[in-house]
C-alpha cells in the first residue's frame, strides 16, 4: 500500500515539475530547440561536421555590427519589399558556377526568397524564391560546401548556387526551416555532385583526400575540394548507414 502511494506521488511530483517547466519555456526558446531538432534530422550520422554543431544554439544572424546596418539602411529599404520579412542572415563564400572564383556574399533569408547580396554596398546578386528550390546538397565531408538547385532559367535564374560556410549545418537548417525545404535536403556520399549551369548544361564538383583543405579549379575543369578527412568521412557514413539497416531489420 505503502509503495503503491510513494509511486502514485512520485509521478504526480514529476508531472508538477515538468508543468512548470513549460510554463518557463518561451516560444523563443522553444524555436531554437525544434532547429536542432530538425538539425539532428538532417545530419546525424550523416556529415561529419555535424558533431561539432550540438553544443552550440543557433542564432538568427551572423553579421556584425557594420553589416547590420548595411542590411537596416540598403537591404531593408530598397532590395526586399516591404511586407518581406528577415528570418536570417550570415556571410557565404558564393563560387561562381564556371569558373569557380570565390566571392564574398551575404547571405539574406527572408518569409519568401533567398537573396545574396554583396557586402561592400548591399547590391543585389540573385534572388531565388524557395518554390523554386529543388534541392540543397552537401557532402558528408567536412568541407562546409552546399549547393542551392534550382529550377533552371525561371526568372533570370543563371543555374544552381554553388556556396561555402563556416556555420553549413545551421544555414542549411535555417533555410530547411524557413523555406520549407527540408524535404529536398541531401547529405550525399559519393565522390562528385554534379551542378547545374543556364541552357542546361552541367558542372562537375569533385571530393578529395589532400594534405591541405582546398577549394580551386581542377586541371580537368571539376571544382575540386579537397579534405584531409574524406576518406574517413565516406567510412564514417557507409558505417551509419549499415547501424540504421540493422536497426531497422
Amino acid at each position: 500500500m505503502l509503495q503503491e502511494a510513494s509511486s502514485l506521488l512520485r509521478k504526480l511530483c514529476m508531472k508538477n515539475l515538468i508543468l512548470k517547466y513549460m510554463k518557463k519555456v518561451t516560444p523563443g526558446f522553444k524555436s531554437k530547440m525544434d532547429e536542432k531538432v530538425e538539425a539532428e534530422s538532417l545530419f546525424k550520422g550523416k556529415k561529419s561536421l555535424y558533431g561539432d554543431s550540438v553544443k552550440n544554439m543557433f542564432v538568427d544572424s551572423r553579421l556584425d555590427e557594420h553589416h547590420e546596418r548595411l542590411i537596416s539602411s540598403v537591404f531593408d529599404s530598397k532590395v526586399k519589399s516591404m511586407e518581406e520579412k528577415v528570418k536570417y542572415s550570415s556571410v557565404v563564400t558564393k563560387f561562381d558556377r564556371h569558373g569557380y572564383k570565390p566571392r564574398k556574399r551575404l547571405m539574406i533569408l527572408t518569409d519568401q526568397h533567398l537573396y545574396l547580396v554583396t557586402d561592400k554596398d548591399c547590391a543585389l546578386k540573385d534572388k531565388i524564391p524557395y518554390d523554386q528550390i529543388t534541392g540543397i546538397l552537401s557532402s558528408c565531408h567536412g568541407d562546409g560546401l552546399f549547393i542551392v538547385t534550382v529550377k533552371p532559367d525561371e526568372n533570370g535564374v543563371k543555374g544552381d548556387l554553388i556556396l561555402r560556410s563556416e556555420e553549413v549545418i545551421e544555414v542549411i537548417t535555417k533555410l530547411a526551416m524557413i523555406g520549407k525545404k527540408s524535404d529536398v535536403v541531401q547529405v550525399i556520399s559519393d565522390h562528385s555532385i554534379s551542378h547545374g549551369l543556364s541552357g542546361g548544361k552541367a558542372g562537375t564538383i569533385d571530393f578529395v583526400k589532400g594534405p591541405v583543405d582546398s577549394m580551386k579549379k581542377g586541371k580537368n575543369g571539376h571544382f575540386c575540394v579537397s579534405n584531409i578527412g574524406v576518406i574517413q568521412d565516406i567510412h564514417l557514413f557507409l558505417f551509419n548507414q549499415t547501424i540504421d539497416r540493422n536497426q531497422i531489420l
